[in-house]
């Protein structure tokens, strides 16, 4: 008398591809949701920058007319005096242009978007005090009467001292 063996079948016969398969799309659908509050917009991060290299330019100025009897300097000669790293065709970094002037015995730095809303949606303005002011001007440039920019991309109040 022979018994008929039957065969023990394992937990590998569950199909794992489609479960592997669901878990990828679970994760870049994921992806997507998250990915834009994890990585800000290129125009928020040229803003961040275009801030920094304001207050560069500022402390640069401030380093030249100290080395140099109270004169300012213009954004070429603080590049010349390896004071500040801007791209010396255009005085421009990260999606914004940059000016440097003399103005009413203090100096004046605006830096305005390149190109609006693609490269940057604000524009910034400091005088010799060190206050940066900034402003949505599609283009052009904030001066002393904007708001206070307080912190990294955000836009507060004006404040009169």
């Amino acid at each position: 008398m022979q018994h008929n063996v039957i065969p023990v079948q394992s937990d590998e016969t569950f199909p794992k591809k489609p479960l592997i398969v669901l878990g990828i799309i679970i994760f870049v659908i994921f992806l997507m949701i998250l990915w834009p509050n994890v990585i800000p917009p290129v125009w928020m991060r040229n803003a961040n920058a275009a801030q920094d290299t304001v207050h560069q330019i500022y402390y640069s100025e401030k380093v030249f007319q100290s080395l140099n009897n109270g004169h300012f300097g213009a954004l070429e000669q603080l590049k010349e005096h390896s004071l500040l790293e801007l791209q010396l065709e255009s005085n421009s970094k990260d999606g914004y242009r940059f000016d440097l002037r003399q103005q009413n015995n203090t100096f004046v730095i605006s830096a305005t978007p390149i190109k609006f809303d693609a490269s940057g949606r604000s524009s910034y303005f400091m005088d010799g005090n060190g206050i940066l002011h900034v402003a949505s001007r599609e283009g052009q440039e904030a001066n002393a009467e904007d708001p206070i920019c307080l912190s990294k991309t955000r836009i507060t109040s004006s404040r009169k001292d």
